[in-house]
């Protein structure tokens, strides 16, 4: 959106982006006042991290993911916005999503030798 950033791609894509913020602000609320047996760590674009016991992942994923739907009708006044599949990381585990994600991890555990 600054000076150097000639892309009409960009500009046009703003509001869209900032509907999808205000979205995400909502399905915090919405989580944070739940009952969910977990807690929100992190949020990254348009994605919630949350906490809980193992045994209740797929249930904390199910919740979270119905609230993030609920979060979109609240702000758009229709329902229809879709929420992927969780991705259920386990104590010890990495997130390695893509094969981008595994390549970089690779290069960079090494620097990491003998600390886990």
């Amino acid at each position: 959106m600054g000076i150097n950033n000639p892309s009409v791609v960009s500009a046009s894509n703003l509001p869209i982006q900032g509907v999808g913020a205000v979205i995400l602000q909502e399905a915090c609320r919405l989580i944070d006042k739940s009952k969910i047996k977990g807690a929100i760590i992190a949020t990254l674009h348009d994605a919630l991290t949350l906490y809980c016991r193992e045994e209740d992942a797929e249930n904390v994923a199910a919740q979270a993911g119905g609230l993030m739907k609920q979060a979109a009708f609240n702000i758009l006044g229709k329902q229809g916005m879709k929420v992927g599949k969780p991705e259920i990381i386990k104590h010890g585990e990495l997130w390695l999503h893509s094969d981008k994600a595994v390549t970089a991890w690779d290069k960079l555990k090494t620097h990491f030798a003998g600390t886990f």
